[in-house]
């Protein structure tokens, strides 16, 4: 196994930063066929059960949730979409608030279950909302790994990480969310495991990081991961394989010409 010296050498850095940056066209190159609401099934019904429109490559769908309520996924109307949009012949990106998580794991505990279904994946795509970053041994810190966890239940459900700095400022707020952010990440990555982490850097029109910002998104990732690895979480792998995993095959394999969904179909014949 790699020691905490090799993957976290100026060279490391440099190596699993411009990984990052190459992997940003499977990550970001993802349609939005428009927001989870009632308007989507008025559209299927009108449509000859053409739902929404997938990537070129027939792969993907995003939807972007941001903007609702907390407990958006909470109705059961959202619930009823969400089922729309599962029989599309394409994975399913939603972008979330991390506030947002509770609610969202309700709705894949119910509607997904916790047995792999060799259906297209879900991609969870937290971002934002974390704002003041508390403890996770307080209240709200054991209200988000519990709902984490119920996310993580489902197998066919992978997490995007693109940055815990959303809404922090320079200076003094950001070096306290930079030192709170790697226990968060060691969180994700012990739930999800190597094979269903996706590492990113924020899509284009979201950006406006400075490259130290940048840089030090990628050393907290690697920070974290290589304490997970140390613990035996990701065995039989290494540091180096589930690095390479998070910051670049997995991508490949669920945004890529050949979908994660694919691959399972193939394998399942072979």
């Amino acid at each position: 196994m790699h020691s905490k010296s090799d993957i976290l050498t100026v060279g490391g850095l440099e190596r699993w930063t411009q990984a990052i940056r190459l992997s940003a066209d499977h990550v970001w190159n993802v349609p939005m066929p428009g927001m989870m609401t009632e308007d989507l099934q008025r559209r299927d019904a009108h449509s000859g059960g053409q739902r929404a429109e997938a990537g070129p490559d027939g792969n993907m769908l995003r939807i972007d949730l941001r903007s609702e309520a907390d407990d958006y996924f909470d109705s059961p109307t959202i619930h009823g979409c969400f089922d729309v949009l599962r029989q599309c012949e394409a994975g399913l990106e939603i972008a979330v608030r991390w506030p947002q998580l509770p609610s969202l794991a309700g709705l894949l505990a119910e509607r997904m279950g916790e047995e792999a279904d060799g259906g297209y994946p879900v991609v969870v795509h937290p971002r934002g909302g974390l704002d003041a970053m508390a403890s996770l041994t307080d209240t709200h810190g054991l209200e988000w790994r519990c709902s984490l966890g119920r996310v993580a239940l489902c197998p066919d459900v992978h997490i995007k990480l693109s940055g815990l700095y959303d809404s922090c400022a320079s200076g003094h707020d950001l070096n306290r969310v930079h030192l709170r952010a790697r226990p968060y990440l060691r969180t994700v990555m012990r739930a999800f495991g190597a094979e269903r982490t996706i590492v990113a850097l924020p899509r284009p029109e979201e950006a406006g990081w400075s490259e130290e910002e940048s840089r030090m998104w990628v050393e907290d990732v690697l920070s974290a991961l290589d304490l997970v690895a140390l613990d035996g979480e990701f065995e039989p792998l290494s540091l180096e394989e589930a690095a390479d995993l998070m910051f670049t095959k997995n991508a490949a394999a669920i945004y890529g010409s050949g979908s994660l969904h694919d691959a399972r179909r193939t394998a399942a014949m072979a």
